[in-house]
């Protein structure tokens, strides 16, 4: 058999080797296990919303997916009430999403999803039977080159309706061919439901801090929704140009949805997540902020504390330096004391509230990096469970045995 030769002077079957040596190093890009995906690293689940999306009173689970090279569709699967999870094979938005949130926005008694993408919060609609349509809105910059990432979502006006935080996690950077430039710092934003399924942007500016993570939550005791920023890094001045180790930060409520800054500055850590709940029984919601490091726990000095409520102290740190992707705060072995799921890379551990604050470790839980975590009573036992969702690599269920037990499905 005859081989014609190329131009480069090499024959077919040598290209031909040469050609399957290629695939065969992306294929070892990809993650173990990943199914079809030999030119990227694979798809991911980023983020899990759990709620009864079908009305059958069982926590189904809407997965936010992503990938590097090409877009892959979010997915929605439906649990049978015993924690088994079935895909329920809708495919959702053609971007790649980061975030999830799910809560009624419209007021029609089914839950919606709000999913944040790499440059805007996108809604879809629920038809309480779980099937979610195109796309009814989108969140984004006034200026491109900027990204809304983290989302929150409260009544912050109090007119009955949900209103939109969104957090900017990174800023971008714009050259010309003739030398020009031009910064889009990273900016959070507040969005106001009209109530006819519009929502309009309030105005107002918050950081330029390069926001992870929001909570919401009444900090000060005035009855109305406060905001805590966990933030990350900021670009400053170029692309080149990053100010690491920005400071979290708090916003309080006058009511009306109008923020005014604390004059408190917390931490000096890469944070990506926070949960908010009254970690020492006092009557007042503190704060635990995921970074990449050890986690802090931050205490509200309101309350039976007797200080100023809204002020906050740093108690204690736990964890290791790993990076603290999620957080959950939930009592999970009945004691009536809220302990905390820290979920990072590839495992995730919960660590035990002793009452007043003070964490020691508990259950680990290893998982692909590819999957993300959420926490709900899945096979309604009345015990919180974990859930594990990945596009490529199945579901994981681990059941709670009500003392803080777990068993994996």
């Amino acid at each position: 058999m005859v081989f014609s030769r190329s131009r480069f002077g090499l024959n077919s079957r040598v290209w031909n080797v040469i050609f399957l040596l290629c695939i065969l190093l992306l294929s070892a890009c990809a993650p173990e296990g990943a199914k079809n995906w030999p030119f990227s690293i694979g798809p991911q689940t980023y983020a899990v919303g759990l709620g009864d999306l079908n009305g059958n009173g069982h926590l189904d689970a809407f997965l936010a997916n992503g990938e590097n090279e090409v877009p892959v569709p979010n997915t929605i699967w439906l649990n049978d009430g015993a924690g088994n999870f079935q895909d329920s094979g809708q495919q959702i938005g053609k971007r790649e999403s980061r975030y999830v949130l799910l809560a009624d926005m419209d007021n029609d008694g089914h839950l919606d999803a709000l999913v944040s993408n790499t440059g805007e919060i996108t809604i879809y609609r629920n038809d309480g039977q779980g099937v979610f349509g195109a796309a009814s809105r989108s969140l984004g910059q006034r200026e491109s080159g900027s990204y809304i990432l983290a989302p929150a979502v409260g009544d912050v006006n109090n007119d009955g309706w949900l209103d939109v935080l969104g957090g900017g996690c990174c800023g971008a950077g714009r050259t010309w061919d003739d030398g020009r430039q031009r910064f889009y710092p990273a900016q959070d934003s507040l969005w106001i439901s009209d109530g006819q399924g519009e929502y309009i942007h309030s105005e107002q500016w918050f950081d330029i801090l390069g926001t992870k993570a929001i909570a919401l939550g009444d900090l000060n005791g005035n009855g109305y929704l406060d905001a805590f920023f966990a933030n990350h890094s900021s670009l400053v001045g170029n692309t080149h140009d990053l100010d690491r180790f920005q400071a979290n930060t708090i916003w309080f409520n006058n009511g009306q949805g109008i923020f005014t800054m604390s004059h408190q500055t917390l931490g000096e850590a890469m944070s990506l997540s926070v949960v908010l709940g009254d970690l020492d029984g006092d009557g007042d919601l503190d704060a635990i902020v995921g970074n990449e490091g050890k986690d802090e726990v931050w205490l509200n000095r309101g309350g039976q504390q007797g200080w100023i409520e809204g002020e906050f102290l740093l108690n204690s740190q736990f964890g290791d330096s790993s990076q603290t992707r999620d957080l959950y705060l939930v009592d999970f072995n009945g004691d009536g004391k809220l302990d905390v799921l820290a979920v990072g890379h590839n495992r995730a551990r919960i660590w035990k509230n002793d009452g007043l604050a003070q964490f020691t470790s508990g259950p680990q839980f290893s998982f692909k990096p590819q999957h993300a975590l959420a926490v709900g009573d899945l096979n309604g036992d009345g015990f919180l469970d974990i859930f594990a969702g990945s596009v490529n690599h199945g579901i994981l269920v681990w059941l709670n045995d009500g003392q803080g037990k777990f068993t994996k499905k």
